[in-house]
Formats: C-alpha cells, sequence, structure tokens
C-alpha cells in the first residue's frame, strides 16, 4: 500500500511517484519550500474533475505527491477511513469529497484528510507545471464549452515545455510503452502528447546510452510515427513496443505456424461413470534456435481452445434485491449497492479479466456474446473480450454495455435463449460452444415456437413459459455447453423447471444440473470453476527426451475451460538441418487423487516433431 510510505519517519519527506510520471526538471524549491515550513504537511496538484463541476468532485494527482512522513498520522488516516461515513450526495464525513474516480480507495479519503479532516496544512501546486496531462481544460454540457474546473481554467496545453515540471503519461496522451496514437485528439492536445512522448523517449535513449552497459542493444527502427517514438514502436498497444529487457519469448522461439498435436482418453469414476479429457500440445513447425516455445491445455472433450462463450445476464426487477458475501458496491453506478444484479456484473468482469490473466487466452481465440433479459431479451452483439490496445484490460465496448445496464422487468427466458442462439449460429464456426445463463429469477413469460399459448397474466413457472424446447434443440444442434446458474435464494433449479431445462453440463458426481448461488464469492467461483474432474499428480514436457525440471503440475493455470500452460520456452533443441526434434508433454490424472490406486488414473501424452531448418 503506498501510503505506507507515510511511516519512513527516517526522512524529512517522502514523496510517491510511479512509472506514468517524467520528471522533466529538478524539484528543489518545491521540496526545499515543503521541508522548510512546518506548517505543511502535504503537496501536490489536482486531477480536473471527473464530471461537470458539482463542487469537489475532483481528486489530488495520486501519481507524484509529497508528504512529511508521521506514523501516528498514518495510523489516524487508517483509523478514520474504517470509522468514517461516505454519503453519495454529501461525500465523506458529509463535507463535500465525493464523485471523482477512486473516491472511494485511497485517493478520494486522502482528498478529504487533507482537505476537510486536517485542513490548512496543504501546498497546492499548479496542474500545468506538476502534472500536466496534455488535456483540454474545457469539456461540454452538450450546449456549450464548459471548464472542467472552475477553479481554475488554465489551459495546461500552451505552458512551454521548458515551464514543466512534472508531466503525467496517463489518461490523456497514454504510456509511452503502449504505443498510443489517438487521431481523434484536437490539435493543441495532440501536439502535446507527441512532445510528452519525444521527452519520454529522449530520457530512455539518454539512459541507454549513459547508463546501459552491455545490455539488449535497441535497433530503433519501427517505422510507426518514428518521429514521435524515435524507432520505438512497430504499431499500435504494448505488444508493439521495443522493451529494454523483453520478458517475453523472443520473436525467433515463438514460431506463428503452429501444429497441435493431442491425446484424449477417459477418466472412469467408477460405477460406469466418467469423462472424457484432453491433453493438447501446441509448438511451432520448425525450429532454427536451440529453444522453442510450447503452450497447451488440458480439458473436458468439448472445452477445447478456442471458444464462443454465450453470456446471459438477468436484468429483471428481483435484481435489485440484496445479495450476500462480500461487498460488491455498486458495480454500474445506479444508486444501489451491493444488489444481484452488481453481483451478476462483477462475475462477468471476473471471467474476464481470467481470460486476460491467461497467457493461453487471447482475442485471437475467444469470441464473447452478451445478451440481457427482462420482459424481452436485447442481443448485444459479438466482442473480443480485452482491450485490443492493451490486453490486461477488459474491452471498454464490453464493459460500457456491462455497466449501463439496470433492472427492471418481467423475466423471459425463451426469448433470451432465442438471442444467445443468434449469436452461436453467427460466431466464428470449429470452435468449442460455452454458455453462461445467470437468473435470479422464475420464467414468468410465454415464448414462441413451441405452441405457447399467451397469457394474461405473467405467471411464475406457468406451462406456457416453460416450453423452449425448439431453442434447446438449436443449441443442441450447435453443441452448446450450457452452464445455468441460479442467483439468489429466489431463483428455482428443481429438476424439470427453467434453469434446471436449460442446463446441460450436470455434475459428473452428483448428476445435478443447475447450480444455485447465495453469494458474491460462491457466484464468481461457479463462472471460474474448472470442469476438468480428478486431480493432476504429474506434468512433464520433454525436449528431446530430457525433462524441463523447470515445469510441473504447478505451472498449470486452472480456469472455467479447464487447465492451460504456457507459454513456455523450453530448452535442448537441435536446430541443424536434418536433426529432428521431439517434443512431448505428459499429465496424469487421479480421479480422488491417491496415488495408491491406478484405476482411476489416466497418463496423457502428446508429441510434436520440429525439424531442424538452420543451415
Amino acid at each position: 500500500m503506498r501510503l505506507f510510505a507515510v511511516t519512513f519517519d527516517n526522512h524529512p519527506a517522502i514523496v510517491m511517484v510511479d512509472f506514468t510520471t517524467l520528471m522533466m526538471q529538478p524539484i528543489d524549491v518545491v521540496y526545499d519550500s515543503f521541508i522548510g515550513d512546518p506548517n505543511l504537511k502535504y503537496a501536490y496538484s489536482m486531477d480536473y474533475p471527473d464530471h461537470l463541476p458539482e463542487g469537489s468532485n475532483a481528486g489530488p494527482n495520486m501519481h507524484w505527491l509529497i508528504m512529511k512522513p508521521d506514523p501516528a498520522l498514518f495510523q489516524s488516516i487508517i483509523d478514520s477511513y474504517t470509522s468514517t461515513m461516505y454519503s453519495r450526495d454529501w461525500g465523506w464525513n458529509n463535507q463535500g469529497v465525493k464523485q471523482f474516480d477512486g473516491v472511494f480507495g485511497v485517493k478520494g479519503y486522502l482528498m478529504h484528510h487533507m482537505s476537510r479532516a486536517d485542513g490548512g496544512h496543504a501546498y497546492l501546486l499548479s496542474r500545468c507545471i506538476y502534472g500536466n496531462d496534455g488535456s483540454d481544460p474545457y469539456t461540454s454540457d452538450g450546449s456549450s464549452a464548459v471548464c472542467r474546473d472552475n477553479g481554475d481554467c488554465s489551459d495546461c496545453r500552451t505552458t512551454p515545455f521548458s515551464d514543466i515540471k512534472i508531466i503525467k503519461m496517463i489518461h490523456t496522451c497514454g504510456e509511452p510503452w503502449k504505443c498510443g496514437w489517438d487521431d481523434s485528439l484536437d490539435a493543441a492536445t495532440q501536439a502535446k502528447c507527441e512532445g510528452f512522448h519525444r521527452e519520454w523517449f529522449s530520457a530512455r535513449i539518454d539512459f541507454e546510452e549513459s547508463c546501459w552497459h552491455n545490455g539488449p542493444p535497441s535497433f530503433r527502427n519501427g517505422q510507426f510515427h518514428p518521429d514521435v517514438f524515435m524507432g520505438f514502436c512497430t504499431g499500435p498497444g504494448i505488444v508493439g513496443y521495443d522493451r529494454m529487457i523483453d520478458d517475453k519469448s523472443s520473436a525467433s522461439t515463438c514460431d506463428s505456424h503452429w501444429q497441435d498435436s493431442t491425446d484424449a482418453q477417459t477418466l472412469d469414476f467408477g460405477n460406469g461413470r466418467g469423462q472424457d479429457q484432453r491433453l493438447t500440445l501446441t509448438t511451432g513447425k520448425v525450429t532454427g534456435d536451440t529453444v522453442a516455445c510450447v503452450k497447451g491445455s488440458i480439458t473436458k472433450k468439448d472445452f477445447e481452445i478456442p471458444y464462443n462463450i454465450g453470456i446471459v445476464i438477468d436484468l429483471s426487477g428481483s435484481t435489485r434485491g440484496p445479495f450476500g458475501g462480500n461487498p460488491t458496491g455498486d458495480v454500474n453506478g445506479d444508486g444501489d449497492v451491493d444488489n444481484i444484479l452488481d453481483a451478476e456484473i462483477a462475475s462477468i468482469v471476473a471471467l474476464m479479466e481470467h481470460i486476460a490473466s491467461d497467457s493461453a487466452l487471447s482475442n485471437d481465440n475467444v469470441n464473447i456474446g452478451l445478451v440481457s433479459f427482462s420482459t424481452q431479451a436485447i442481443y448485444h452483439g459479438q466482442f473480443s473480450p480485452l482491450d485490443p490496445n492493451d490486453s490486461s484490460k477488459i474491452n471498454p465496448d464490453l464493459n460500457n454495455i456491462l455497466m449501463a445496464m439496470r433492472s427492471g422487468g418481467f423475466t423471459h427466458f425463451d426469448d433470451a435463449l432465442d438471442k444467445v442462439a443468434l449469436f452461436f449460429q453467427e460466431a466464428p464456426t470449429d470452435r468449442s460452444n460455452l454458455l453462461f445463463f445467470l437468473s435470479d429469477g422464475i420464467p414468468n413469460v410465454p415464448g414462441d415456437g413451441d405452441n405457447e399459448e399467451p397469457l394474461s397474466k405473467y405467471t411464475n413457472n406457468d406451462p406456457q413459459t416453460l416450453k423452449y424446447d425448439s431453442e434447446i434443440a438449436i443449441l443442441d444442434g450447435l453443441n452448446v455447453q450450457r452452464l445455468a446458474i441460479g442467483v439468489g435464494a429466489g431463483s428455482d433449479i428443481r429438476e424439470g423447471f427453467g434453469l434446471d431445462k436449460i442446463d446441460n453440463t450436470p455434475d459428473a458426481i452428483t448428476g445435478v444440473r443447475a447450480e444455485q448461488v447465495t453469494t458474491t464469492g460462491a457466484l464468481t467461483d461457479v463462472l471460474l470453476r474448472n470442469p476438468v474432474e480428478g486431480t493432476i499428480i504429474d506434468f512433464d514436457i520433454k525436449v528431446n527426451g530430457v525433462s524441463q525440471g523447470n515445469i510441473d503440475a504447478s505451472k498449470l493455470k486452472s480456469g472455467p475451460t479447464g487447465f492451460t500452460f504456457g507459454r513456455f520456452v523450453v530448452n535442448g533443441m537441435k536446430p541443424s538441418f536434418g536433426e529432428m526434434n521431439q517434443i512431448t508433454a505428459t499429465a496424469t490424472i487421479d480421479f480422488d487423487g491417491s496415488t495408491d490406486t491406478t484405476n482411476d488414473q489416466i497418463t496423457l501424452t502428446t508429441s510434436n516433431e520440429l525439424p531442424g531448418m538452420l543451415h
């Protein structure tokens, strides 16, 4: 936690600064003045408000902030944070610090403490000089230009570079290592951002030439806006950036032309029960190096990479109801906190974050279809799960739709199934089709296609509302694996009723299909649950018969599609022309996790051959 630095009382001042900050000039004058004034405790510049001016709806620039260390102050802030009330309308302790991004965390409460609870001890610095981000000081209220900060409308874009002490490289111009380029920026902002990027890359060149001894060379031959990025970018996004030390495999080891091999067997549970499981190994097709890239997966049949994932989320009026477990807060900003809809949205966000964290999953092999429903259903379209410019983040288009969802209406399962069927019908073929169907309620609106009769009054579990055999038949024809989740105690998962009729992925042990969850943690756990039964008691990768000692079962990543591994860089390849290399993956899976019995074990083994091509 960054605030812990306040306990470092063997220094006259502490400076909290992060990697998105570029210090252009010495700050000695500020430091000396701050340290020399016994009344001052804090020094910072202000962010712009996140909304049109509404009072104190802005926070401090947390990317560069100075404080005088005081362990007692640290403990006081921690204690008061846990006991101070926050009002949506009036802010922290009803004193007006409210309505900006980060207001519930350190940024928001520190702003309250520095300006309200312990006011009169702050050294407020110029945003244009000590936190310039090159952004437009005006926004629009729909009819005219409005100053974003009614206390200071200085246009920092006109501040000469010679006057700027600190640049903030994140919100407007973007981090340099993400090679961001936005043609929609106005001319003044674009010019400032270009100058900021040139300053940052000039600092990198200066470091490499002055301090970078015997490090990997930078060729500076990237042609993506080379006048701005100085040859360090080959294209937009972090993948286009030439890193000083690349923590990914080098281009020569990760061939873009892949080959797959698979071994499939049935894990026996006893009493005629079992699960078809597959080990897939992916490598390049040839090699010209002593190292190579490998990746792969261990999955249940019909859960193999790549994926079309349909997500259906219930927005009926009952989703306004409270939900248990860890508080989610007001996830979608509708003014209601910790309700069922908040939990549904948070669980879907967690699923996308899992995709972002799994190196084997990406926009290239995961396709998302989103449907929401109440009295009627809406198919929102197909989405890549991740931001195309930053694969560590959720696709902002998908996230914006989720955050705009609101509760209201009845519960129309039939229409929801119709709409998600449209997604699978138009989605890429030759993929595993997975469906997550989330509902807190009971169907009460009749559909069409199964000789349904209209109802004079919407009624829960009326036989007409449970007639969606034609929709299920369409999904069966597309081999859609369907997980139905009852969100909350009011959901109905009884056999033969709404959610149970949708689910076709029964528990391998109990045979129970739809599952009911009553806490936020349980809901997220169900969405991220690994469908592969048993325990992987051994995992190994060999290159030309020699085990890679650093790769074992602990390197497998568990998730809602099974286990994934890699991308690993393996050693021991023979690159010379005429040599044939063999990479082998082996996994032993035991149903009960005990090595004492072997009748409930399978060992999956598969290999790829890579000829050497180096002359």
